[in-house]
């Protein structure tokens, strides 16, 4: 018996002094306090004093980073720096609204918000693709964020046995109604996507119906994808859904199609788009009726405009020249755009340039650079690697 208290001894011991070894690394490791700072180029720096980047540093511990024009937050718990996961812009809703985010998938497509209120849907169930099914359900919360009120609806999926996959791809909430958009692979090889419409006060599904199907085919076989801006989580009226029938064995695209999607009256049409204009979700981001494609060159962004209302293309590419980048073609830069401006953060050949323009001009309104407070060690200059600026947010 004795033996045993040895062993059990012996072993706690080794924990001990391996936990407190790995508590004293990461209490010094902490002190290695990343701060950062928006230094100016040209332009006015107002335009900056409302953005908020969100990063990670890669060094001794993983830091998830909070960036604005006057400090650098990075004080996340321990758990959260171990927790890679918990970053981005959703992770504020993990603090703000803590019950309600409990036990929910942290997937932007799955969330809704506005100033009013916050919504998540989600399809939980076996998924499999070619297996049964089994008991898929809506699983949906609304929060009323004034009076701190949630309403939670779990409905079996409508005709759920027709469906060998599903996947929530948009949420919104359009007149006090939750809108709730899904992608469908169907047992018989086509797929589709659908818009299940809920009754939030009476917790019920009110409606649905198909917005896009394609069949099964013998050789290839169609793809659907919606095409938007992934990182928003905001009120959306349209959506931009592209169909692609591609080649048995390859990405070659035989044939393909754009379809824009109202979601306040649900009517769908075809859009014309010309040749030499990519479409990809990465390239793409809508605006009140504007569509923005963009496209990057070594030191400029430009865009492509469609206007939704008018169903026409702008004559004239709109254009922001900003400073040059080690990356050329391939820079990999974050954007976003709110009302009448655009927001890029990208690593440059010394830190990262921040770049303000309005969309309406084409004016250059800030350029900045991203920079070091303090050295990190022997680091003075602060780089891709092993920083990631990966979100921008402005606050109204």
């Amino acid at each position: 018996m004795k033996r045993y208290w040895k062993i059990i001894s012996i072993c706690l011991l080794a924990v001990l002094v391996i936990g407190t070894f790995y508590i004293q690394k990461y209490s010094l490791a902490v002190k290695e306090d990343i701060q950062l700072e928006f230094k100016k180029i040209r332009g006015n720096e107002n335009e900056v004093k409302d953005v908020t980047l969100y990063g990670k540093y890669l060094g001794e511990l993983y830091h998830t980073l909070k960036i604005t024009s006057a400090k650098t937050i990075d004080n996340h718990s321990f758990f959260q720096r171990i927790d890679k996961w918990y970053a981005g812009p959703l992770h504020e809703l993990k603090d703000q609204h803590r019950n309600f985010m409990r036990g929910k998938d942290i997937i932007n497509n799955y969330f809704f918000e506005d100033e009013t209120q916050l919504a998540y849907a989600n399809i939980i169930g076996e998924n499999l693709v070619g297996q049964p099914t089994g008991n898929l359900l809506f699983d949906i919360e609304v929060k009323n964020k004034k009076s701190e009120e949630s309403r939670s609806i779990k409905l079996e999926v409508p005709q759920k046995e027709k469906f060998s996959w599903m996947n929530v791809e948009e949420v919104q909430v359009i007149d006090g109604k939750l809108k709730v958009i899904t992608h469908c692979d169907k047992k018989d090889n086509g797929n589709e996507l659908r818009v299940y419409t809920f009754d939030i006060d009476k917790q019920k599904l009110i409606n649905d119906e198909v917005i896009i199907s394609a069949p099964g085919v013998e050789t290839g076989h169609y793809q659907i994808r919606k095409i938007d801006d992934i990182n928003s989580i905001q009120p959306q009226k349209y959506l931009l859904i592209r169909k692609d029938l591609l080649s048995n064995g390859s990405a070659e695209i035989k044939s393909n199609e754009m379809i824009l999607y109202n979601m306040v009256t649900n009517q769908s049409k075809k859009m014309s788009v010309p040749n030499d204009i990519p479409i990809e979700s990465e390239w793409v981001t809508i605006v009140n009726s504007t569509i923005y494609i963009e496209s990057i060159s070594k030191n400029s962004l430009k865009f492509n405009r469609y206007d939704i209302n008018q169903e026409k293309w702008h004559n004239n590419k709109l254009q922001f020249n900003f400073e040059d980048t080690e990356y050329g073609e391939h820079f990999p830069y974050n954007k976003l755009i709110k009302g009448e401006k655009i927001y890029i953060i990208g690593p440059a050949k010394k830190g990262y340039t921040l770049f303000v323009g309005n969309l309406k001009t084409g004016e250059s309104l800030y350029e900045g650079q991203l920079k070091l407070k303090k050295p990190i060690g022997n680091q003075e200059e602060i780089q891709y690697y092993p920083l990631d600026i990966y979100a921008i947010k402005v606050v109204d």
